[in-house]
């Protein structure tokens, strides 16, 4: 199952306090909070950066979901997907 947008921030937005960070950066980061192995998968595809802020990386994981997609009573989901 792949992680959400808001998964990946809870690991990662620590990182960013003013300073560029690098994609091995963001993963380190991720794997020092415990994230399960397909965060780290997710954040391996990003370029090597740099990256200034969080937003910095949505444009290269386009296909990842805000947050978890839910099944309601009438069959339509409300997962919230950015378009790129």
């Amino acid at each position: 199952m792949l992680p959400t947008r808001v998964e990946i921030a809870e690991h990662i937005a620590f990182v960013f306090t003013g300073t560029a960070v690098t994609r091995d950066h963001i993963v380190t980061a991720a794997e020092t909070t415990g994230a399960r192995k397909a965060v780290l998968d997710v954040l391996e595809r990003l370029p090597d950066g740099p990256f200034h802020n969080l937003r910095q990386l949505w444009p290269s994981l386009a296909d990842i979901a805000i947050e978890p997609t839910q099944t309601l009573a009438t069959g339509r989901s409300n997962g919230r997907r950015i378009q790129a």
